[in-house]
């Protein structure tokens, strides 16, 4: 290959890369701020559907857990189908739930438009785009990771007040169907995702081919599945070979993953956070609400809270690019900082502790999730980088669960969000 070749294979790989970069934001802040839109329609939804306060959360978080739950599924069809098919099924899907959900007259008609439809639609945007971000960025992966996931906080500093202004002009149909006309924007999105199939080297990646391709060498050296071997890819040694169809399982789905204790370390603290940031984004507009601020206080303190999640997303960038903090020191600060500004919650009554408290939240969670991203790149490599995401997001499904249900519950059994916070 002439220099010249190489050059235009650099720039084309370049251009994909940002053009990747660029969908992973757009479906970041799409996914987000529909999430807490949906959050400040939340008192007005249960009113028209005269239902309780748990039960529209726990709508919220199952879209956000149908998303999560369908992760290991669409991670593995990631390196069988083109992602830019998934990507532009997932907007339509999107903005199809959404919009259908404008015309509900029934809650379970709701439930099945928001959680279920618009739930697998963000998942099919959401999972391909990670993994390809993870294929096409190396070196500049926790730059790359840090703009993605800066989506999220602009979600919450635009979305909560243009929902607040459209549910005052247009009801809660028109605001629910033109959050539905935005989703579809996903469809963008999605047709600006490139192939799967070529790692950041521009090296044919080919999974399933690969494993298909690799049985007779297995059962030879297996000698009928009797002898030990070792996995070199997680540092991990079984005690007898499994059958080549079981083989090929393991590795489609990504359950080898599981052997690698940082793996399972890094899915359980984003589990965590998953937890608490569903609880919050959620119910923290209600919560407002209850506290004594009006709408539009209650919205310009999520707005608040976002910039201070953007600033978390990329303050970290240049100290772990150059190596001047450890990621287990960020993640430990991080850890700290979420904690106490939750467990001081019953004491902020006023505007001003209000802001406070969920500004010093928000600015720890927004370090904790990127960073996590960038561990699991390193332990899944790029060959296992869509199962790995998709396992890491079915975990965090069930947290997101059990935050929508069960903080709402505590607020009905108590009549404030302070216990649950």
């Amino acid at each position: 290959m002439t220099r010249k070749d190489r050059r235009a294979n650099y720039a084309t790989d370049s251009g994909w890369a940002w053009m990747i970069l660029l969908s992973s934001f757009m479906t970041m802040m799409l996914w987000d701020g529909t999430i807490k839109s949906l959050a400040v329609l939340l008192p007005t939804l249960q009113q028209q559907f005269a239902t309780r306060t748990w039960m529209i959360g726990g709508m919220i978080a199952l879209m956000n857990a149908v998303k999560d739950f369908s992760g290991p599924i669409i991670g593995a069809c990631t390196d069988l189908v083109d992602t830019r098919y998934l990507g532009v099924a997932g907007g339509i899907l999107s903005g199809f739930g959404m919009i259908a959900a404008s015309f509900a007259t029934r809650i379970e008609v709701l439930i099945l438009c928001v959680s279920i439809l618009n739930g697998v639609g963000v998942g099919l945007l959401l999972i391909p785009s990670l993994a390809l971000l993870g294929r096409y960025f190396d070196r500049l992966y926790p730059f790359a990771s840090g703009v993605a996931y800066a989506g999220i906080s602009l979600g919450m500093v635009v979305f909560a007040p243009l929902t607040q202004m459209l549910l005052e002009s247009y009801g809660w149909r028109g605001t629910v169907m033109l959050l539905g006309a935005i989703c579809c924007h996903g469809i963008v999105a999605g047709s600006l995702l490139r192939p799967s199939q070529f790692d950041s080297d521009g090296e044919k990646l080919n999974i399933g081919k690969n494993v298909l391709n690799s049985y007779d060498a297995l059962e030879e050296e297996c000698g009928g599945y009797h002898e030990e071997a070792e996995n070199e890819s997680f540092g991990w040694r079984s005690e007898k070979c499994l059958p080549p169809r079981w083989q090929q399982v393991l590795e489609l789905t990504g359950i080898s993953l599981f052997k690698n204790t940082s793996f399972v370390a890094a899915i359980f603290m984003m589990s965590c956070d998953s937890f608490s940031k569903t609880g919050w984004i959620v119910y923290f507009i209600p919560h407002c609400i209850v506290k004594g601020l009006t709408p539009y206080e209650a919205a310009f303190s999520a707005t608040a809270a976002g910039t201070a999640n953007l600033i978390g997303r990329l303050i970290y960038i240049p100290f772990v690019s150059k190596n001047l903090i450890s990621v287990p020191t960020i993640l430990y600060l991080s850890g700290i900082l979420t904690a106490f500004a939750l467990m001081v919650d019953p004491w902020t009554n006023s505007l001003t502790t209000i802001l406070i408290a969920n500004i010093l939240y928000c600015l720890g969670a927004g370090v904790l999730k990127p960073l996590c991203d960038v561990h699991i790149k390193t332990i899944a490599k790029e060959r296992l980088l869509s199962q790995a995401f998709g396992l890491r997001m079915a975990m965090n499904g069930v947290f997101r669960i059990l935050a929508g249900y069960l903080v709402g519950w505590i607020y009905e059994s108590t009549g404030s969000y302070s216990g649950g916070f």
